[in-house]
């Protein structure tokens, strides 16, 4: 059983961050992947974010036509935002850039926003964000600050650029 004092602690935690995003924090808009939205019926991991198919030639996919799909957005208040301008990539079909967002967000407050909070750090990687008009996909959901006996304070984010080519394949509307 953790100290009391330590659940105090935790509790100021809480509360500090929460004031903190509330006057300076900015807002992003975080949107869930669908699993089953890039699941084939034939799977058999049904729920998971992970279609076992070596070479799927697209199939019958569980979800709503035959597109991926993410669900509703959810408004997000969070710390330090920091939007990191792409450097040039050179390849045989010409320059790319590709910009990169990091963020923390406190750990309670990320629940409270409907967002599912999983311990597994790949969990939340094809998820996407929506920040300055500009959409980006989790590469990275790191969980950090536990406190003895409690659960972690804090997720730190990074998550990369999705630009216009890659989402050719998205239906028009891509989330619900």
């Amino acid at each position: 059983m953790p100290h009391p004092d330590l659940r105090r602690e935790v509790d100021y935690i809480d509360r500090a961050m929460k004031e903190e995003a509330a006057s300076w924090g900015q807002t992003v808009t975080w949107y869930e992947l669908l699993p089953t939205s890039v699941e084939d019926e034939d799977s058999d991991d049904p729920g998971s974010t992970f279609d076992d198919d070596l070479y799927d030639e697209g199939g019958s996919q569980l979800g709503s036509g035959t597109s991926r799909r993410w669900g509703i957005g959810k408004k997000v208040t969070v710390h330090n935002a920091m939007l990191m301008e792409g450097i040039e990539q050179y390849s045989d079909t010409g320059t790319y850039m590709v910009d990169r967002l990091s963020f923390s967000v406190n750990y309670n407050a990320l629940q409270r926003y409907g967002v599912t909070v999983a311990e597994d750090p790949g969990a939340h990687n094809g998820d996407r964000i929506e920040y300055h008009g500009r959409i980006f996909r989790v590469t990275q959901f790191d969980t950090q600050g536990r406190i003895g006996g409690f659960g972690p304070t804090m997720v730190t984010v990074v998550a990369h650029q999705v630009k216009d080519d890659e989402r050719v394949n998205d239906a028009e509307e891509w989330h619900d």
